[in-house]
């Protein structure tokens, strides 16, 4: 899959080892780190209250009329 992707966006052949290289090791380290060096705040569930007295629950603004061309032709998109 890394070689493809080199292939795709045309990197250097010379340089393409290199990168696999690169890339390998990046991923290897990657998987290597520990799940309980990460914060157990991640997996939990939060929830959030978003209830405010000063703001009327709203979905969409208010109906506003768009201006029209004149020639009222329906196939033209606005």
């Amino acid at each position: 899959m890394i070689k493809r992707l080199l292939k795709k966006y045309k990197y250097p052949p010379e340089e393409a080892e290199n990168a696999l290289e690169t890339v390998i090791h990046q991923c290897e380290q990657w998987t290597d780190n520990d799940s309980d060096n990460y914060n157990s705040l991640l997996n939990e569930t939060r929830k959030y209250d978003f209830h405010n007295e000063t703001y009327p629950p709203m979905a969409a603004d208010e109906r506003v009329e768009y201006y029209t061309p004149k020639n009222n032709n329906k196939n033209t998109l606005l």
